[in-house]
């Protein structure tokens, strides 16, 4: 019984200073325009054009495995630019012209989100963040989304890509099999590996294994 109040006063202390850390993030002044370190911008200036201006910068906290770690996502008026650095000793990049991109969307996962953009014929991962981090991208999204339709001019007069859906518009049902998609997943449960979701159930589930065992017996 002894361990069980102290296991209980543990918890309690660590979700006291997740509040905390939660609302002093809060209170901090979200920008959807963060200095990028300067290599990674060296890098980024040489693919753009004269005049071109990078409109978005942001971090995330997540790299595309899922793991811990710092990637950078860039907007210009023109492209779309993801830093990705899975355990590279460089961040690989990931470029998408503007005017091929036909909506900007996030899939809602636990734990984490994504963000994706999709063409007229593939989908493309270009950032993966916390929900701690979740605001910012909110603010940011609505811009990306502007930036899509400045670079589509046509769309408005139902010629060439067809208007942004917005932040957040999942599709109810999978492309592939015509399933329903769980609000509380933002896949399709039916196609995604079953390895790979057993593997991120369990991932989850880890940290609380001291806690379940108990109940269970």
């Amino acid at each position: 019984m002894r361990d069980s109040r102290r296991e209980l006063y543990r918890m309690s202390k660590r979700h006291s200073y997740g509040r905390a850390h939660f609302e002093k993030q809060a209170d901090e002044e979200l920008t959807t325009t963060e200095e990028l370190p300067e290599n990674l911008e060296n890098r980024a200036k040489e693919l753009l054009s004269d005049g071109e201006e990078i409109k978005v910068s942001l971090s995330t906290d997540l790299r595309f495995d899922g793991n811990y770690g710092k990637d950078w996502l860039i907007a210009t008026e023109k492209r779309l630019i993801a830093f990705n650095q899975n355990g590279a000793p460089e961040h690989e990049l990931r470029e998408v012209k503007l005017n091929a991109v036909e909506t900007v969307d996030v899939v809602e996962m636990h734990g984490n989100n994504i963000l994706k953009v999709r063409t007229s014929d593939t989908a493309m991962e270009v950032a993966r963040y916390s929900r701690r981090v979740a605001p910012k991208f909110d603010m940011a999204t609505p811009e990306l989304e502007k930036l899509v339709v400045t670079a589509n001019p046509d769309a408005n007069n139902g010629k060439g890509h067809p208007k942004p859906r917005g932040l957040g518009k999942n599709k109810d049902k999978c492309e592939t099999c015509g399933q329903p998609i769980p609000s509380w997943s933002g896949v399709c449960v039916n196609c995604v590996e079953k390895r790979k979701l057993i593997y991120r159930l369990i991932r989850y589930a880890f940290p609380y294994w001291h806690v379940m065992l108990p109940a269970l017996a």
